[in-house]
């Protein structure tokens, strides 16, 4: 059996959609976009899909669960190529997805996966993963690494130009590809690489792919930066942006914004940890770090005391 779909919470399982009308609290950037909301036993049926398939998408190298990390891959590289996928969640295939899982744990029947996949995560006629289900960046996980991690992994590490042969990098943080190489990539080469990407059900998103060269600016990949260095890896830092960007939310944090969420704070945080170990693992004794850094710190420090002291009152409700 693939799950139990049995919730202990007897309400009918169901999404609440509406249009919500989403400002960026930052960048005051406004968009209309559709969210699908679960309640109690959508959520729970969600949960144990995830339990379920938690363990299927752990084997490939080429994409990363930071932006740290997945930024840190191109270090050694002069060219980028970036782009990304448009309506990725919407592109998934339900049929593919369903032979995917049966590939990767064959116990389990298709035909019952497929029906709780039609009914539980995907859009009325199987058009696509729901966005806002809980299951939905799991499953799509697990479908790029096989539909297009392969087939790009396969094409780009080497590539022969006459009597020569490349060493490349390539990496996917969610729907950002990001490509890099020691000579310059072509026209041809990238018109290769979106054919690879459309004859896997995707589409690039032509408005968002750039062509950069590190020695001519920085490159920024998944909001952190590289920077040039001659002989020597690319320094990663945190661009100006970012930390105006983490500074604006920690704010709007402590002030109870509901629009910023603890796993946003805590995304945001991880990648300033990322970078500031790097930057000063080579140092001995104490380092101590700049007047900005300590601002961001001791913001956090008060967010998350917030945050445990909150749990810690609920946690003592419940008890009494």
């Amino acid at each position: 059996m693939f799950i139990d779909i049995n919730p202990e919470n007897h309400e009918s399982p169901r999404f609440d959609t509406f249009n919500l009308r989403d400002e960026n609290p930052v960048s005051k950037n406004v968009k209309t976009r559709k969210i699908s909301n679960p309640n109690l036993s959508m959520r729970e049926i969600h949960q144990r899909i995830i339990q379920a398939v938690k363990d299927l998408d752990n084997w490939f190298w080429g994409s990363f669960d930071s932006p740290f990390g997945n930024a840190k891959q191109h270090a050694n590289n002069r060219y980028f190529y970036q782009t990304d996928l448009r309506n990725a969640f919407g592109s998934v295939s339900l049929k593919r997805l369903a032979d995917i899982l049966i590939s990767l744990e064959p116990k389990w029947e298709l035909e019952e996966v497929k029906e709780i996949l039609d009914c539980y995560c995907f859009e009325n006629g199987g058009k696509g993963l729901i966005v806002g289900a809980p299951a939905s960046p799991k499953l799509f996980e697990i479908y790029a690494q096989q539909i297009i991690d392969v087939p790009l992994a396969e094409f780009w590490p080497y590539m022969v130009d006459g009597n020569r042969i490349f060493k490349k990098q390539y990496s996917r943080y969610t729907d950002d590809l990001t490509f890099s190489s020691p000579e310059p990539i072509t026209d041809g080469v990238r018109r290769m690489i979106r054919r690879i990407i459309e004859q896997s059900g995707f589409q690039v998103n032509h408005r968002k792919s750039v062509v950069l060269d590190l020695k001519k600016g920085p490159v920024v990949i998944t909001g952190v930066g590289l920077e040039y260095r001659h002989s020597r890896s690319a320094r990663l830092f945190l661009p100006r942006h970012y930390l105006k960007r983490m500074n604006g939310l920690l704010h709007l944090a402590l002030k109870g914004d509901p629009r910023v969420s603890y796993s946003q704070i805590e995304g945001l945080m991880g990648v300033f940890h990322g970078v500031n170990s790097r930057k000063y693992k080579h140092a001995k004794g104490i380092v101590e770090f700049n007047a900005t850094e300590l601002k961001f710190l001791k913001m956090y420090g008060v967010f998350k005391d917030r945050i445990i002291g909150s749990r810690q009152s609920v946690k003592r409700r419940r008890l009494r």
